[in-house]
C-alpha cells in the first residue's frame, strides 16, 4: 500500500524498530547498521526492505541515504 507512512531504521542492528514500525501500519524504506553480522540478520528478517546497508554513519550523511532511496520525506 502506498499511502502508508514510511521509516527508515538507523542503527538498525536485526531489526526491532522495524517490526514494531510495521506491524504499526509503516513502511521501512531502509535500514542502516555499521555490524556485518546484524545487517546479514536484518537482510534475513526483512527481503522486502529495498535497501539495508552496512555503513557507518558517521561517515554516511542524510542527503546520501536521501539520494539513494530518492526521497526526502521520511
Amino acid at each position: 500500500m502506498k499511502n502508508r507512512p514510511t521509516c527508515i531504521d538507523i542503527f538498525s542492528g536485526c531489526g526491532g524498530l522495524s517490526l514494531g514500525m510495521e506491524r504499526a501500519g509503516f513502511r521501512t524504506l531502509a535500514a542502516v547498521d555499521s555490524n556485518k553480522e546484524a545487517v546479514t540478520v536484518y537482510r534475513h528478517n526483512f527481503p522486502h526492505v529495498p535497501h539495508v546497508l552496512e555503513r557507518d554513519l558517521t561517515k554516511f550523511g542524510p542527503d546520501e541515504l536521501a539520494g539513494l532511496i530518492k526521497r526526502t520525506d521520511v
